[in-house]
């Protein structure tokens, strides 16, 4: 029977260990993957949501300048500027999206050289992503108003 030394009794011990050591990290990494994994989808998703809804307020924005334009021109109609803001909304993937008009527009026709206002708004629930965690902060997406001065 070889007879093993001191220095090779303590090479395969620590051989071993080190073996052991790696199989037990190998828990250690699936645990903290399990543990770290549902954080992180809880804070990407509800960022995806915001930045889509930021977006879609963006093309609503987009939309409701090109109505505002139409709307500014002399002979500019509220049915040309409501039929341009459509199809700038659905060409952009906005759905159920309204053209939101300033109260003096409503009241009556907006004298020349007169600035108005109008804002796009689409219902939130039909422009969302079809991802769990909603982040919901209202019910309606709104554009910024954008103002524009009737031509004289």
């Amino acid at each position: 029977m070889p007879r093993i030394s001191i220095r090779q009794h303590f090479r395969k011990l620590r051989s071993k260990s080190r073996n052991r050591g790696l199989i037990c990290r190998r828990g250690v990494e699936a645990v903290e993957a399990a543990l770290t994994l549902p954080l992180l989808l809880a804070l990407v998703f509800p960022m995806l949501h915001l930045t889509h809804n930021w977006h879609t307020e963006k093309m609503l924005k987009i939309a409701a300048f090109e109505a505002v334009k139409v709307l500014g021109h002399r002979d500019g109609t509220l049915e040309r500027a409501q039929s341009t803001f459509a199809e700038y909304a659905t060409a952009f993937g906005i759905e159920g999206a309204e053209l939101e008009l300033d109260p003096s527009f409503l009241s009556g026709s907006i004298p020349t050289d007169s600035a108005f206002w109008v804002r796009g708004v689409a219902p939130q629930l039909q422009n969302r992503l079809p991802l769990p965690l909603n982040i919901s902060l209202g019910s309606q997406l709104r554009s910024g108003q954008v103002f524009y001065r009737k031509e004289g």
